[in-house]
């Protein structure tokens, strides 16, 4: 009996012994390698080392965007003890919300960033601190050295450094490179183990450079000038596009108000979006080029064509009437765009038809984007074609009743100035590989007019900046300028109008290695011009001749004529008693004529008196007399004031009788007369005929 129960539980021993055999052979064997993978994983966390970012250069190599040395502020969320208490000490070295660093400090997970762009400042107050669970690592953040200059071209990055603007954006692939990978051990509670460190798994690829077509000396130019003259008529925007027309290369893109890409976060939204690409308006008067192209290229039109402009024109039974109302006759073909007359533009549109005009938006890449190298492009607004009519048509023939970007724009002109060819117009040049290798982009073109038809618009865009057109003003000292001005209505239906005054430029003509396009929203009437201060030839045109001046002396064109040489300030000597022959050899050592009055050989007088400052090259008056008069002798008076007159006088001994006003245009006796003492002599002044004014006109020929 007592065996038998040593017997069972011998078996029930063997039993529980072979299912703990079974079941650790089961752990060790089958679980095992499974469980082993976990803890390993739940002790080795994985991190993302992030890589160098290329930079940003101009077209010479100056870097516009770059990596800085900074301090990353971060959180191991299960070593805070007092979320709340850190959160209130933090905020006010950082500028942050209270509740929203006590949100990071509290959130799952058990790492955080609190900041990647800390300043030395700040990092050291937080360490006096000794806060639990914040610690502090070097990194690179993203610096744009010129501030403003260079956006909206470069954009900006957001705190993980991925590109949201500008070619930050479009080229971020590139740019940013390779993130690598490290391990780092932590114990039960997810604390790292300092004493394990970290294991590099995989290095970071640094990004890859990229170099701009973007002049660093122009667009500095380009953001002065549009700041200047956005804020002189106090208009809500404006925009500069600086491009090279025979490769479609961009030089500058300027625009204001703008942005400080080291703080875009704070800018306004407007200020924040690229106007030259992101934003389409009705062109106005500088889409007319296209149009007389398109006009040329179908055969509705030659360059002995004629048009007959009364003011207004009747279209579908609805007179339109434009800017001059009184119209301006017959008008040659080169005549409609040098006086911008809008019915000779609706004739041309008419002439063409739906059609063939839409054919002609698709020809010059105005119905789609161009391709240009920045996010966000938006394309061109009209009537779509199965419903448009002719009044649309009559009116998209002068620039209304559609709208384009100002690249499109740029673009379109940039082909007819290159002779008929089409250019992608693009802002990058080449990739610069972390070793140096550079690979130059390419971009495509294609010809969309025949050169006969571009030569032919070329000429009448030259006639545009010339005293028969409506911008004389756009003249370049040097150079031949091809444009066009432009005035549209943004907001024809509100009550309060607003207009975009522009104008596009190209030298030197006829064959351009530049073109300008300036363009400002809604310029208010700040010098009382009444009916003509939104106008483009008023805002923009005075604008553009220095500007295109600067850009072809940056890019080293030289001028087709000899420039005029500045002029050079000189001191008028003291001539009084010479011979006639030393003062004229005196003066004409310094660069002064002298205008002689009287037939002697001596000089008695002057004007501009001795010591005045004058320009070389300017003219000296001087009176004569055969010798140098004593008391008694009438002096020669011609050309001088009343007050130099009756200087004159007085020491002859003479009475001085005065009538009118001004300088000394006759006199009696005459100069040399000899008289007793105290004779009256009589002088008669007049005011100088003032030259004819030299202005444009209230509103130069043309709509535009």
């Amino acid at each position: 009996m007592r065996l038998g129960r040593l017997t069972t539980l011998g078996l029930i021993f063997t039993a529980v012994a072979a299912v703990l055999v079974v079941r650790l052979a089961e752990v060790q064997l089958v679980i095992g390698p499974s469980l082993a993978k976990q803890g390993a994983a739940e002790l080795n966390r994985t991190i993302s080392l992030t890589p160098l970012r290329g930079e940003i250069l101009d077209n010479s190599g100056q870097p516009l965007a770059i990596e800085s040395p900074a301090t990353l502020i971060y959180v191991i969320t299960p070593e805070v003890t007092d979320a709340k208490g850190e959160a209130t000490a933090m905020a006010p070295i950082l500028k942050v919300p209270e509740a929203t660093l006590q949100a990071e400090l509290s959130a799952s997970g058990w790492y955080h960033v609190i900041d990647h762009a800390a300043t030395a400042a700040q990092v050291a107050a937080l360490k006096q601190l000794f806060l639990p669970g914040i610690g502090y690592t070097a990194e690179q953040i993203r610096k744009y050295p010129d501030g403003i200059i260079g956006e909206p071209v470069l954009g900006w990055v957001n705190a993980s450094q991925v590109g949201i603007a500008g070619v930050e954006q479009s080229y971020n692939q590139v740019l940013a490179g390779t993130p690598g990978q490290a391990k780092i051990r932590v114990d039960a509670l997810g604390q790292p183990l300092p004493s394990y460190g970290m294991q590099v798994t995989r290095q970071p690829i640094p990004g890859q450079s990229i170099q701009l077509t973007i002049n660093g000396t122009l667009q500095a130019y380009a953001q002065a000038t549009i700041t200047a003259d956005v804020t002189q008529h106090k208009g809500t925007s404006g925009r500069i596009v600086i491009m090279n027309p025979n490769t479609g290369a961009v030089l500058a893109l300027a625009q204001y108000p703008t942005v400080n890409p080291n703080q875009w976060q704070s800018a306004p939204v407007q200020a924040q979006a690229d106007q030259a690409v992101e934003y389409a308006y009705p062109p106005g008067s500088i889409f007319k080029p296209m149009v007389a192209a398109l006009a040329l290229l179908d055969h509705v039109a030659t360059l002995q064509s004629r048009y007959y402009d009364p003011g207004y024109k009747v279209v579908d039974g609805l007179k339109i009437h434009t800017w001059k109302r009184t119209g301006y006759g017959w008008l040659s073909f080169n005549g409609i765009l040098a006086y911008s007359s809008d019915v000779g533009f609706m004739d041309l549109g008419l002439a063409l038809g739906l059609d063939r005009f839409y054919a002609g938006l698709h020809l010059f890449h105005l119905d789609r984007p161009t391709g240009i190298d920045l996010p966000g492009e938006a394309t061109g607004v009209w009537p779509p074609l199965a419903s448009a009519n002719v009044l649309d048509l009559a009116e998209m023939s002068f620039g209304q009743t559609l709208a384009i970007t100002a690249i499109q724009e740029a673009a379109a002109v940039a082909a007819i100035a290159d002779g008929g060819v089409w250019h992608t117009p693009h802002v990058v040049q080449a990739i610069i590989s972390p070793s140096g290798q550079k690979r130059t982009l390419s971009f495509p073109s294609k010809r969309i007019l025949p050169s006969w038809v571009a030569a032919d618009e070329m000429q009448g865009m030259e006639q545009v900046v010339s005293s028969q057109g409506d911008a004389p003003n756009a003249e370049v000292a040097g150079y031949v300028v091809a444009g066009k001005t432009g005035t549209s209505q943004l907001s024809p239906e509100a009550k309060t109008q607003t207009y975009m005054a522009s104008f596009i430029g190209v030298a030197p003509a006829p064959h351009p290695q530049v073109l300008i396009l300036l363009e400002v929203n809604n310029p208010q009437n700040v010098f009382n011009q009444p009916g003509y201060y939104y106008y483009g030839d008023w805002v923009v045109v005075p604008t553009f001749p220095q500007l295109m001046s600067n850009v072809l002396r940056v890019l080293g064109v030289p001028p087709q004529t000899p420039l005029p040489q500045p002029a050079v300030a000189v001191t008028v000597p003291d001539l009084s008693g010479m011979a006639l022959s030393t003062a004229e050899a005196d003066a004409s050592l310094i660069g002064l004529h002298l205008s002689v009055h009287g037939g002697g050989k001596v000089v008695t007088n002057q004007f501009p008196a001795a010591g005045a400052t004058v320009n070389a090259g300017a003219s000296v008056s001087v009176n004569t007399a055969s010798v140098a008069l004593g008391p008694g002798y009438v002096p020669d008076l011609l050309g001088l004031s009343m007050r130099q007159a009756a200087l004159e006088l007085s020491a002859a001994g003479l009475s001085f009788w005065p009538t009118g006003s001004g300088l000394a245009v006759g006199q009696s006796p005459a100069a040399g007369s000899k008289l007793a003492p105290g004779a009256v002599v009589r002088v008669t002044f007049a005011l100088p005929e003032a030259p004819a004014p030299t202005v444009s006109a209230a509103k130069p020929a043309g709509g535009g």
